[in-house]
């Protein structure tokens, strides 16, 4: 199987459950290949090319729906047994024909950090942080607001600006499939001129050279030089562990004024393949892996929440990041079940408002009619 390393992960944690594995089952050879993820992608894809299809590998929505079409996933349900299946929300596995071909390995509300020794009550509104980015923002020694520049993975900054003003993805036809793009509504527009204004209008932004990625935005605020990011849980598992000499606190995902709260709730699914046939053995592997005892543990290692109903209560998730993350699942929304590649069409788009080569709404008026010839 080939699984990608996340934020907080412990190369000693995958070690001792390969152990663990096979010594409950040594008649199974346990073969995890860990990556980071930088490179998942394209090692996911050269192994199945090549045809040595592994048995698990990590996916998003809109892949399981690309691999749904070639016919390379197995149904889980098949190789696991009923009680299992029933400690996951029925909301939670992906589903198509009657069968289970996705369970959530990774679940994640995006939220707000704030430096509380300089920020005394966390904004409401993202005209709130702004008011105060604009008073506690001091380059070099602090930024105010935290934002990392890195191709398509810097879509989520805009989604999280679109759906706290109301903007959707997708029109929703009456049978639940998406109609008509909406992603140059006057909704998104604001969104999009607000994000861009927040770095070249008011300038209290953390600059590109220096937040090229995710997990460098990350280490910027783990030391102390930022007082708003916009993110995961992943950097607050790694805030407990590095014990930092200032405080910090977490809130709900800010909203424009007069619109409601709604954070972005991101998953990442498991998905069992068609390799060798080997699905009675992966089939064991989910049982083992999903236990109370290595979910707590892999769960908290990279800061996100149970996927389990069994591990929901457990005191390792009773933190006050957990309940954010918690709090806000029910007004989340989530990413729109498409098999194209989205993310990189609206990265286009941004970087070009980025740069300065087109106007927000020039780009999303171009966004929304390429996305609407895709859907067609």
């Amino acid at each position: 199987m080939i699984l990608p390393i996340y934020r907080g992960d412990r190369p000693e944690f995958s070690e001792r459950l390969e152990k663990a594995f096979e010594t409950k089952y040594p008649h199974i050879d346990l073969k995890m290949k860990r990556i980071v993820w930088s490179v998942y992608v394209s090692t996911r894809t050269a192994a199945i090319n090549s045809g040595e299809i592994p048995d698990l590998v990590i996916s998003h929505a809109k892949d399981i729906l690309k691999f749904s079409k070639t016919g390379i996933l197995a149904p889980i349900n098949k190789s696991v047994s009923q009680a299992f299946i029933n400690n996951f929300d029925p909301s939670l596995p992906v589903k198509m024909n009657n069968n289970i071909y996705a369970l959530p390995l990774a679940m994640g509300t995006r939220f707000m950090y704030y430096r509380s020794d300089l920020i005394e009550e966390p904004p409401e509104t993202f005209e709130e942080m702004l008011a105060i980015a604009q008073k506690i923002h001091n380059p070099p020694e602090l930024y105010a607001i935290g934002k990392f520049f890195q191709g398509p993975i810097t879509f989520p900054e805009f989604i999280y600006y679109l759906l706290g003003n109301g903007g959707k993805f997708f029109e929703r036809n009456s049978d639940g499939s998406l109609g008509k793009c909406l992603l140059n509504s006057k909704e998104a527009v604001e969104a999009l001129t607000f994000l861009h204004d927040l770095t070249s209008k008011y300038k209290v932004t953390t600059p590109s050279s220096l937040t090229p990625t995710r997990q460098l935005l990350g280490n910027m605020f783990v030391a102390g030089k930022v007082g708003f990011l916009l993110s995961g849980g992943q950097t607050a598992a790694i805030l407990s562990k590095e014990k930092v000499p200032f405080k910090w606190a977490v809130a709900p995902m800010p909203y424009f004024k007069g619109k409601k709260r709604k954070a972005l709730n991101q998953i990442d699914f498991l998905v069992m393949f068609n390799s060798k046939k080997n699905h009675q053995a992966t089939g064991k592997f989910l049982e083992f892996f999903y236990k109370d005892q290595w979910q707590a543990e892999f769960q908290s290692n990279i800061g996100f929440i149970p996927v389990t109903k069994s591990l929901a209560q457990h005191p390792a998730f009773q933190d006050p990041v957990r309940k954010v993350m918690i709090q806000s699942i029910p007004s989340s929304g989530l990413w729109p079940p498409v098999q194209y590649d989205l993310e990189a069409h609206m990265w286009e788009a941004l970087e070009t408002v980025f740069h300065g080569y087109a106007s927000p709404k020039e780009a999303l008026d171009k966004l929304t009619a390429k996305v609407d010839a895709l859907e067609n």
